[in-house]
């Protein structure tokens, strides 16, 4: 994988791709949050709100989550109480910004809610082009989708 960590994301492509994670389930889980700096700069963070039936739901999902950002080297800020978990995704090596890292992470915690922990169970994904996804998953296809865009002449 040609992947090149720590790239910002354009903001046409980080709605773009906020939108399809959004897809996958039966509730917009995941926003974009901006803050303005008093020297004019701008930080941003994907942010997302989860809730669980139980306390013990809720902790399996944290040690998913807590598995993903290890695998993905790349870890979120997460505040739990109870069933409720609130997770907040940016890169702070490159000012507060979104990256491919931060949708990578993201788009596999989301993919495994929905998979495991949602009780609406989403419609079956398809590529862009509409057509069925081939077996892959929605992390596959979502690192596949960023690796095409960073690497796009």
């Amino acid at each position: 994988m040609s992947f090149k960590p720590g790239r910002v994301v354009p903001l046409n492509v980080l709605s773009n791709q906020i939108v399809k994670l959004n897809e996958l389930g039966s509730k917009q889980y995941w926003r974009l949050q901006t803050n303005k700096l008093d020297d004019s700069k701008t930080e941003q963070r994907l942010e997302a709100d989860y809730k669980f039936k139980s306390f013990a739901k809720t902790w399996e999902f944290l040690n998913m989550v807590a598995l993903k950002a290890a695998t993905l080297k790349h870890h979120p800020t997460i505040i739990t109480t109870y069933n409720k978990v609130n997770l907040q995704i940016t890169t702070h090596d490159v000012g507060n910004l979104i990256t491919y890292d931060d949708l990578k992470l993201a788009s596999a915690v989301h993919d495994e809610f929905v998979d495991k922990f949602s009780s609406a169970k989403s419609k079956t994904p398809t590529t862009t082009e509409g057509e069925p996804n081939n077996g892959l998953s929605n992390v596959e296809k979502t690192s596949q989708l960023i690796d095409d865009l960073i690497n796009k002449p």
